[in-house]
């Protein structure tokens, strides 16, 4: 409960923009990060950090209109203040078009 997404859920679906919601808070805490890859890939792309302890709060916007509809990992990424990762968080979540307007 230290480090944790709590939305979307692990194996959700999602589109368009989602607002992240998780716990962020941990010893030392200097910033955290949030970052996407698809499944096997190695390469993390980071989508936003922030600073500051969170408790079931909003962590930043995810916007996935963008990405190509499959399955993603979204890992969240804690880092005290001294630069040493303090761990992480991840989850899979399937992301689809959005419905025509």
């Amino acid at each position: 409960n230290q480090l944790e997404i709590t939305s979307p859920q692990s194996g959700g679906v999602v589109s368009n923009t989602v607002t992240l919601i998780g716990t962020v808070d941990l010893p030392n805490l200097g910033f955290y990060k949030y970052e996407i890859a698809r499944p096997g890939d190695t390469i993390w792309l980071t989508l936003q950090a922030g600073r500051g302890a969170k408790h079931n709060e909003p962590l930043g916007q995810w916007d996935v209109t963008s990405l190509s509809p499959g399955d993603y990992l979204l890992h969240l990424v804690a880092t005290d203040n001294q630069g040493v990762d303090l761990g992480a968080c991840q989850i899979q979540v399937n992301v689809i078009a959005p419905p025509p307007t």
